[in-house]
């Protein structure tokens, strides 16, 4: 069985589209069983705006193409943040 890291989704994914500062993926199990679900939360540059299902699509192409071709992104999560200085959140969860 081939195991794929987060930090191995998030740097195949920050490089997805120019559009992306940074991203986090999360797998977690579903409440009826069965394979893990993919969900990437995703912050964009300033002054960009992303199309979901684009941005979904970029995603899975990037993971599948670099990773691993069984992978699935069943969702993302386009999260608006500001950073006020390194470490330091400023924004809403």
């Amino acid at each position: 069985m081939m195991q794929t890291s987060s930090v191995e989704i998030e740097r195949v994914c920050n490089q997805a589209d120019e559009s992306i500062l940074e991203t986090a993926a999360v797998s977690a199990s579903g409440t009826q069983g069965g394979p893990e679900m993919l969900v990437v939360f995703v912050v964009l540059k300033e002054g960009f705006t992303g199309d979901p299902e684009k941005l979904r699509m970029q995603f899975l192409k990037a993971i599948q193409t670099n990773l691993n071709p069984l992978f699935k992104v069943c969702s993302h999560v386009p999260k608006p943040f500001t950073f006020s200085a390194p470490g330091n959140y400023d924004g809403e969860y």
